[in-house]
């Protein structure tokens, strides 16, 4: 038996269809009923039908024409990058920093240190 929702087989005793769930109680209850005992139909048969042949058109062959071909664009032009802004003192430029205030602080200690007091 197959399910009449999905299409997929079940069994013949399923109550309902394992692949989309639906209750199969109810299909088979309407098969049934839809069921009624029908009477072969009969044989319809077709008068015959005269042939008579069918000669074609001529057919009018146009020229084809290319399409046109559009003229090359040049790219445009690549402008300068402008420079990356920086986002302030690197290493070297704090370790400069550190090494001249150091500097300016050693002569001034070997300045008052070796120089006399009223030599200033």
């Amino acid at each position: 038996m197959f399910c009449k929702y999905c299409g997929k087989t079940v069994d013949d005793d399923s109550v309902f269809c394992l692949h989309c769930g639906k209750t199969l109680a109810d299909a088979q209850k309407t098969e049934a009923d839809a069921k009624p005992e029908q009477a072969a139909p009969e044989p319809v048969t077709a008068a015959p039908v005269s042939q008579t042949p069918v000669q074609a058109a001529p057919v009018q062959q146009t020229p084809v024409q290319a399409a046109p071909v559009p003229e090359a664009v040049p790219a445009p032009a690549k402008s300068a990058k402008a420079p990356k802004e920086k986002k302030g003192l690197g290493t070297g430029a704090i370790a400069g920093i550190i090494l001249g205030v150091t500097a300016v602080a050693l002569v001034l200690v070997i300045v008052l240190l070796v120089l006399p007091s009223g030599a200033i």
